[in-house]
């Protein structure tokens, strides 16, 4: 008669303790407390990734203060109070400077720029901007393209390179730019090809300007040139009469 025993896989096996997962740290709850004071999705989003310390490219916080980083002195925004006031504060600072706006904020500029007499094609034209703004809302514009297409920091740069030196050459002309109050909201003819990583960008001839033919004298070349043809005549051989 043959002897069975049994096993029992239940003893030999080691029994692991769960451990609790620790609550998620939120290293900037400012923003946080800021979402109350907006019923706007976007933004509660927005103040959302904010807490988490995920923010928008040029964009930074430190100690109590919100920095945009541009030139020797970026623009700052104080924030340490969670009040509706600094809420609407923090929102206009990620429009003035970064040209963050949700589709409701966009829909309010449009009816508030409206008017009767203007049809709107006329109340936004490239060529009526300063130079400074020009230069400030093409920056804006590259920003919110390289968020948009997901561009590594080599395509940003090779993207703001065209775009700058297609507008400034006339390769761009201002009738493909269509702007809205605060921001380029696109140019006809750009794209971005995801799959292949190119940039599919219509350019038209540069301008090229013809050097003037006409040149100034320098005044002291010329008188220099008088004085030593002068010279020369003065000290020519006279020619003898015939006898």
């Amino acid at each position: 008669m043959e002897v069975g025993f049994a096993y029992n896989p239940a003893k030999g096996r080691q029994t692991k303790t769960k451990v609790k997962s620790k609550s998620q740290i939120i290293p900037h709850p400012i923003f946080a407390k800021l979402i109350i004071h907006t019923e706007d999705e976007y933004w509660q989003h927005f103040f959302t990734r904010l807490s988490l310390n995920k923010f928008p490219f040029g964009f930074s916080f430190y100690a109590g203060s919100l920095f945009y980083k541009k030139g020797t002195k970026p623009p700052k925004l104080l924030v340490t109070e969670s009040d509706e006031e600094t809420a609407n504060n923090v929102i206009k600072f990620f429009g003035m400077h970064g040209s963050y706006f949700s589709s409701n904020d966009k829909k309010e500029k449009e009816d508030e720029n409206k008017t009767p007499d203007s049809p709107e094609n006329e109340l936004y034209e490239w060529k009526k901007l300063k130079k400074s703004e020009k230069t400030l809302y093409i920056e804006n514009y590259i920003r919110k393209m390289a968020e948009e297409w997901d561009l590594e920091d080599e395509e940003k740069d090779e993207f703001s390179e065209i775009i700058f030196e297609g507008i400034d050459s006339g390769q761009i002309k201002g009738n493909r730019i269509n702007l809205s109050k605060d921001q380029i909201e696109s140019i006809s003819e750009v794209d971005f090809d995801e799959d292949k990583r190119t940039f599919e960008i219509k350019l038209t001839a540069k301008r090229i300007s013809k050097p003037s033919t006409k040149q100034k004298a320098d005044p002291l070349t010329k008188k220099w040139t008088e004085a030593l043809i002068k010279k020369i005549k003065n000290t020519a051989p006279i020619k003898q009469r015939a006898k």
